[in-house]
């Protein structure tokens, strides 16, 4: 900071041109930190039963309040469930029959829908965090982003895990939390992301939502074109109307002075009459 004021006095005030001039050598910057918008928690306990979960979990922030919902997608598989590894295909009904296997679990972050919308002025993106199990690290999406309340993420990636008898008495009782958070850095392109073991699902959504990209630029393009075309038909009716009343005005003057004009002609034909009326008498 000292160094700092000494370059500003330096300068005459100014701090253009040198390097404090950007926002990461500012001493006095302080990025504005990500906002949790919400924890949308799902149950697991269908994983028990190797039953696939699809759900529209509601994000609930601190006070209790339903901020929209995250939409997000559990497909447990029995083993390594990764490029270049098989599935094994067993009949089971309950997860303790596989103790000792390897479980596979995708995890697909589908979208938002219904967050807010007072807050697109105010944030650029958005990202989902989760944790599974006795994982310490936390499994982030790719920031995407925030230009709709309902945003897509596309997102997929491939849990791994030893199954226990702790392990299955964990998804009986235990709930997923998926928290989204909310940052004001902007974003280029789609953001949307997969995790390990997304295999072609991955690039699928990547395709899927480029064409969905496309085709809302093709929208705004459209809006914006007709929105054009509404403001100069309105602009042409209101020059219009302008002439039509200046016209209006002028008739209204010009027949003013033709009824003036008549009236002046009558009387000088009037006087002529009576001159000669009068030249006649004395004739």
């Amino acid at each position: 900071m000292r160094e700092m004021y000494h370059t500003w006095k330096e300068g005459g005030g100014v701090l253009e041109g040198t390097e404090f001039a950007s926002v990461e050598n500012d001493p006095f910057y302080d990025p504005a930190e990500d906002q949790l918008l919400g924890i949308a928690r799902m149950q697991l306990e269908a994983m028990k039963y190797m039953l696939d979960v699809e759900e529209a979990t509601p994000l609930v922030d601190y006070k209790g309040t339903s901020e929209g919902e995250l939409l997000v997608g559990l497909t447990p598989m029995i083993g390594g469930g990764g490029e270049g590894e098989e599935e094994e295909e067993e009949d089971i009904e309950d997860l303790e029959e596989i103790i000792g296997k390897k479980l596979s679990i995708e995890v697909d972050v589908k979208s938002c829908r219904g967050l807010p919308g007072n807050l697109l002025a105010q944030y650029k993106s958005m990202y989902v965090q989760f944790r599974f199990f006795a994982t310490e690290e936390y499994v982030k999406t790719g920031k995407v982003a925030f230009k709709s309340i309902n945003p897509k993420i596309n997102f997929k990636t491939v849990l791994k895990f030893d199954v226990s008898a702790e392990f299955c008495q964990f998804v009986v009782g235990a709930s997923l939390g998926f928290e989204c958070f909310l940052s004001t850095e902007e974003v280029t392109g789609s953001g949307s992301g997969s995790g390990s073991g997304s295999g072609s699902g991955g690039a699928v959504a990547k395709k899927k939502n480029a064409v969905e990209e496309g085709e809302e630029k093709k929208k705004e393009e459209e809006e914006e074109e007709e929105s054009e075309i509404h403001v100069s038909k309105d602009t042409i009716i209101k020059h219009l109307r302008s002439e039509n009343k200046e016209l209006k005005a002028i008739i209204e003057d010009l027949t003013m002075q033709l009824e003036t004009a008549r009236g002046g002609v009558g009387k000088v034909v009037g006087n002529l009459n009576r001159a000669v009326q009068y030249d006649s008498s004395l004739n």
